[in-house]
């Protein structure tokens, strides 16, 4: 299963938004577009991430971002976020990590997350990491930086990473995968759903959304998960349908627990 997402024109595995947090891996289906579409949304994304690499050589606000992300030799890191970040610094007593940012600093830091909410618009490996860092827009800490610091570097070792769209035959349903996590945000103890809709090999679209009910078990948001699939496949059948084209929508979930209910 190829992935529309390819360094240098290589097929690649790239993960999911709750597989860059994990050691496991998934693929996405390439999203249909023609040639034209497909070089215009390859620019636009380089032009997103090379502003970011643009805080080491630009003019002082730029160099001052650049010193506080320690962007300069940066090395690339495999992905954007890592399960149970910062636990360890939280075990070991250490409450400098979790310090709020000066002023100055957390200003940059909101600007560096609104810059990477409009890139990770077009890159789903990145939507649940970003996802997390809006989350700790309000009250910033050392460990929001260090977890922004890790995007940016992944961000800035897949520049080479490009759309890769084919072609196919029509597709008979619309197929929309729902997942979660359970509970993983240890302050609200909150849930993250994740949805992907695919038409054929085409990706329609993917979202990472955080539950607004404390689900009391695994199936129970994963199930929270699978109603908001159906809500956007109910959407992207009424879209096809727009398009002249009248197919079935089937929702799919890896838990047992949620199909059950």
């Amino acid at each position: 299963m190829p992935s529309p997402l390819r360094p240098g024109g290589v097929e690649t595995r790239a993960s999911c938004a709750f597989c860059c947090a994990s050691s496991r891996a998934r693929t996405a289906l390439p999203l249909c577009a023609s040639d034209a579409a497909c070089a215009a949304s390859t620019s636009a994304a380089r032009f997103i991430v090379a502003s970011l690499s643009a805080f080491a050589t630009s003019d002082a606000s730029s160099a001052a971002a650049a010193k506080l992300l320690e962007l300069e030799d940066a090395k690339p890191v495999p992905t954007p976020a890592v399960k149970n970040a910062g636990k360890n610094v939280r075990d070991a007593g250490m409450g400098t990590a979790l310090d709020r940012l000066e002023p100055q600093q957390a200003a940059i830091f909101c600007s560096c997350v609104g810059a990477l909410i409009y890139y990770a618009t077009d890159r789903y490996d990145l939507l649940f990491a970003v996802r997390t860092l809006t989350t700790q827009l309000k009250e910033p800490t050392n460990l929001s930086l260090l977890k922004l610091k890790r995007v940016v570097k992944y961000a800035l070792g897949t520049l080479d990473y490009e759309w890769f769209f084919d072609y196919q035959s029509e597709p008979e349903e619309l197929r929309v995968y729902g997942d979660s996590d359970w509970a993983a945000c240890q302050v609200t103890r909150r849930s993250v759903s994740s949805v992907t809709a695919h038409y054929g090999h085409h990706q329609l679209e993917c979202l990472v959304a955080g539950q607004q009910l404390v689900a009391l078990s695994s199936g129970e948001a994963e199930f929270y998960a699978a109603g908001k699939a159906a809500a956007h496949a109910i959407f992207c059948v009424a879209l096809l349908k727009e398009f002249q084209r009248e197919r079935r929508g089937v929702v799919l979930s890896d838990s047992s627990a949620a199909r059950g209910i």
